[in-house]
């Protein structure tokens, strides 16, 4: 399952508004399905969630919210996101000490 905070291709005709609300995200040229934009959090921007191998869009969507608490993104999204800041700051520490050595 793809989550995204920003869309990378495709048309929406609607933004959701609503928490567990969600649109189609279509093919520019043909309009087929592709994803979906869908509401996580009413105060925030929507996610853009395309499906995984062996699920359908709905199932998708029904996981990502299911996996979203007080935060706009899904748990694990989240956390994931959480730890590579961490990493890329003890790392750019790491780095100001080897340049001062």
């Amino acid at each position: 399952i793809g989550v995204a905070k920003s869309k990378l291709f495709g048309i929406e005709e609607q933004t959701p508004v609503k928490k567990g609300e969600w649109h189609p995200l279509l093919h520019p040229e043909d309009r087929h399905v592709i994803g979906a934009t869908v509401c996580t959090k009413e105060t925030s921007a929507p996610l853009y969630i395309s499906q995984g191998n062996y699920i359908t869009l709905e199932d998708s969507i029904r996981l990502v919210l299911s996996c979203v608490n007080k935060q706009r993104l899904p748990e694990p999204t989240r956390l994931a996101h959480l730890l590579t800041e961490k990493v890329k700051k003890e790392k750019k520490t790491l780095d100001l000490q080897d340049s001062e050595e």
